[in-house]
């Protein structure tokens, strides 16, 4: 098992997001309520963004910051805007500010 960090232009699915929710339900394999769900392993709470993915870390590799695509274009940005402008408003509440931000998952 290792670490992986997804790079997204959106909001992170944090605890209080999921606090928020109004209940666990699944919209499917990979999203609730919006968000894209990463595997994490054993995280005792699911792992993810609503957002638009830019790029990824692996652990294992040596990263060259600066090979890294860290600044979305217009589209992406679009693009996770109408995600986060879709989620329920009590989310909205308590999301972090749409931005850019390291996902961290495990294998």
């Amino acid at each position: 098992m290792y670490t992986m960090g997804d790079i997204i232009y959106g909001v992170p699915l944090t605890s209080e997001v999921m606090e928020a929710m109004p209940d666990w339900q699944e919209d499917d394999e990979e999203e609730l309520c919006g968000f894209y769900q990463i595997y994490s392993g054993r995280s005792k709470s699911p792992v993810g963004y609503c957002g638009v993915l830019l790029d990824s870390i692996d652990e294992l590799a040596v990263v060259n910051i600066n090979s890294l695509k860290l600044v979305p274009t217009q589209e992406q940005k679009e693009e996770a805007e109408t995600k986060v402008e879709a989620l329920l408003p009590e989310i909205k509440k308590v999301m972090l500010p749409i931005g850019t931000y390291i996902v961290w998952s495990t294998s």
